[in-house]
């Protein structure tokens, strides 16, 4: 939840439907590819986080800085990223 106190540092960063635009699941996954070279071999979790139809692929990948995690997720064309500072889950809009 968004706000909400944590300990963890981190980000939940994603590939899919970049600017919030739909792609098949081909194009996606192809997408995770791309993110995950990018990641390279730092540790991530796969997850899926959505509502009602539009569920997509999330990877928690800890110990993340703010700047790496902001270019990943613009690299991605994403217009947000969930971000975990040691005290809060915040969402972040991306910037370029």
């Amino acid at each position: 939840m968004i706000g909400a106190p944590t300990r963890l540092r981190g980000a939940v960063l994603g590939a899919w439907n970049p600017g919030s635009r739909w792609q098949s699941e081909y194009r996606n996954r192809k997408r995770d590819q791309r993110l995950l070279r990018k990641l390279g071999g730092q540790y991530y979790q796969s997850m899926w986080g959505g509502t009602d139809a539009w569920w997509e692929r999330h990877f928690w990948v800890p110990g993340l800085t703010f700047q790496r995690a902001n270019r990943l997720a613009s690299a991605m064309e994403q217009k947000a990223f969930l971000f975990l500072n040691g005290k809060h889950v915040l969402l972040i809009w991306c910037y370029t």
